[in-house]
C-alpha cells in the first residue's frame, strides 16, 4: 500500500503525502500499513476498500487544523523496526522493537548495538531527531 502511494506521488508538497499516509493508516484500523497489507488472507478487495475509505476521508476533511509533522513522525516511529539508527558518531545499531505507551504512542526504541548486535539499548523517542523512511534510518539528537 505504501509503495503504491509513493509510486503515485508526483513529488508535490510533503504535507499532501502526509495527509494521504495518515488517511490510509486510519483506514486500516491504525495498523502499520505494511503489516496490515501483508496479513494472511488479505485480499485485493480489502486493499481497494481501504484506499476508498482513505480517499473518502480526504474528500470530507473540513480544513480541520492538524499537526501533520507530528502525526507523520509518530507513524514512522511506530513502524521503524529494522531501520538503522545513526548518532553523531555514526551507526549506533538497528531498531529491533518499538515500545509503545498504554495510549499506543511510541515511547522508546529497543536498539541492537555493538559489532555483533548482541547488546540491547533502550532509546527514548525524545532522543530521536528524525526518521528518514526512504533510507530506513533513524537519526538521534545526541552522540551515543
Amino acid at each position: 500500500m505504501l509503495g503504491a502511494l509513493l509510486a503515485s506521488w508526483d513529488g508535490g508538497p510533503c504535507d499532501e503525502l502526509g495527509h494521504a499516509v495518515r488517511s490510509l493508516h486510519a483506514s486500516t484500523e491504525q495498523s502499520p500499513l505494511e503489516v496490515w497489507n501483508d496479513r494472511r488472507g488479505r485480499t485485493q478487495m480489502d486493499v481497494v476498500a481501504a484506499f476508498d475509505r482513505a480517499i473518502e476521508s480526504l474528500a470530507t476533511r473540513d480544513g480541520e487544523a492538524t499537526h501533520d509533522a507530528e502525526d507523520l513522525s509518530a507513524y514512522w516511529l511506530r513502524t521503524c523496526e529494522g531501520f538503522r539508527v545513526d548518532s553523531k558518531n555514526g551507526c549506533f545499531g538497528v531498531v529491533e522493537e518499538v515500545r509503545v505507551s498504554a495510549g499506543e504512542e511510541p515511547e522508546a526504541l529497543a536498539v541492537r548495538t555493538g559489532l555483533f548486535r548482541l547488546r540491547l539499548e533502550i532509546v527514548p523517542v525524545s532522543d530521536v531527531e528524525r526518521v528518514v523512511p526512504r533510507r530506513k534510518r533513524v537519526f538521534l539528537r545526541a552522540a551515543m
